[in-house]
């Protein structure tokens, strides 16, 4: 007859095991696993920020803002659109059919490597135009080859990440997601101490870091498990493409988006303004990083699902999470002035405009994890509208606000069009949803159609 001591340890331990099942049923732990990676990714980038900020200026860092802006707007013509494709078509054969998921990922990575290319070779060449027409300033176009060169460095490094994330490996995905910007730090630092910490050698440290991760991470991937023949790649990548291709444009209008008001500070104001706006953002962005981590942990479940009331079911739990998690991150709002005067000195004025433009993903992620709805019906098309009023209301009011109001005008004018997408995306949600009541027995339409 065990002990009492045992008998306490034994369902001490089956409450732990059912705890964990609860988390997994719910989407929870995933949803933490992948947060955990980008806590430390964002602690990690966020130390990199402080350092770069700090050791280059306001002018100089200005620059590198504007630089990696267009650089992740470029990275979203090859990057997590086809991911997020790749995803959506080869997590369902995860389990049942191997091979053929692998084959997904083996033709995505083709055409990854095709598109990003041909990207980076076309910024590469026009670096120097975009410099001077766009910018008014010829030294720019230095950084911006840098930032071609990025292009295809993010579509590696962001392909094995996407790998984890249809296996539903999110330990690995978790720590494979911090090691960028953990060599970035180690290398930054190094330069910070051998005091060489320069515009040029930041730049190229933020690209290379890509590359490196990416042969990092090719270990822990599966091997291949079938020699497919050419024709059945050439059959996923055209399906990777005909999936992927309305959510390459959705994410790069996005992207472009999120750094128009940059870009236009740059072009309207002067680099410090740019400076003072980078940081305020890069105190936001660790609450839109939470959005895209909820995303990336249901996208695999959701593309299972069947039924109408399946639908609904995870509706409501995507929901109830995303509640939580804006709750959880409303003392930002206070704690950011605070740390802005005492981690960026240089930059005081960066703190009001970070009270502004936090509103805008504290909405994002009340509502924008619920189109994965819409993913699963195939109905991307529609988010790639909703995106195109999104920027183009952006545009709008920064073309408004900037010049009246400065860098505050620019934050406005974010958060109003991000109001506008998520009241946009909330009613194609309910809209897909009442669909679904009237067809209850119909399938989803055939992927990227």
């Amino acid at each position: 007859m065990p002990s009492t001591q045992q008998a306490t340890f034994e369902a001490t331990e089956t409450g732990s095991r059912r705890a964990v099942a609860a988390l997994r049923r719910s989407g929870a732990l995933a949803w933490l696993q992948v947060m955990a990676g980008n806590g430390v990714y964002i602690a990690l980038g966020f130390a990199c920020n402080v350092v770069v900020a700090n050791g280059l200026g306001p002018a100089a860092y200005g620059t590198l803002a504007i630089a990696m802006a267009v650089m992740l707007v470029l990275q979203e013509l090859a990057g997590s659109g086809l991911d997020l494709a790749m995803v959506r078509l080869a997590a369902q054969h995860a389990a049942t059919d191997p091979a053929r998921a692998q084959r997904i990922f083996r033709a995505g990575l083709y055409v990854k490597l095709a598109v990003s290319a041909a990207v980076m070779a076309l910024a590469w060449l026009c670096a120097g135009p975009v410099a001077r027409g766009a910018f008014g300033d010829p030294e720019l176009a230095g950084p911006l080859r840098w930032a071609a060169v990025g292009v295809l460095g993010g579509a590696l490094h962001g392909w094995v990440l996407a790998r984890f994330q249809a296996d539903e490996h999110f330990r690995h995905y978790a720590l494979f997601r911090s090691v960028n910007n953990a060599l970035k730090l180690a290398a930054l630092g190094g330069l910070w101490l051998a005091g060489a910490l320069t515009l040029d050698a930041v730049l190229a440290v933020s690209v290379g870091v890509f590359f490196v991760a990416y042969g990092v991470g090719l270990p822990f991937l599966p091997r291949a498990q079938d020699a497919a023949p050419p024709g059945a790649l050439a059959g996923a990548g055209r399906d990777v493409l005909r999936f992927g291709r309305w959510i390459v444009a959705s994410h790069l209008l996005f992207a472009l988006y999120s750094r128009v008001d940059l870009l236009m500070i740059g072009r309207l104001l002067t680099p410090e303004d740019a400076a003072f706006y980078a940081v305020a953002w890069n105190f936001s962005f660790p609450i839109d990083l939470c959005t895209y981590a909820v995303i990336l942990a249901m996208l695999p479940r959701v593309a299972r699902l069947t039924t109408r009331a399946e639908y609904v079911a995870e509706t409501r739990r995507i929901f109830a999470l995303c509640a939580a998690i804006a709750v959880a991150l409303l003392p930002l709002f206070f704690l950011a002035e605070p740390s802005i005067r005492l981690l960026f000195p240089g930059y005081a004025a960066s703190a009001e405009i970070f009270r502004v433009l936090f509103l805008g993903p504290l909405v994002t992620v009340l509502v924008h994890p619920l189109y994965l709805i819409l993913y699963a019906r195939n109905r991307v098309a529609m988010l790639t509208a909703v995106d195109l009023v999104l920027v183009v209301a952006c545009a709008a009011g920064c073309l408004v606000w900037i010049p009246a109001y400065g860098t505050i005008g620019a934050a406005w004018a974010t958060v109003a069009a991000r109001v506008v997408n998520c009241l946009l995306v909330l009613g194609l949600v309910v809209l897909e949803l009442r669909a679904l009541a009237r067809e209850p027995a119909a399938p989803p339409a055939p992927a990227g159609r």
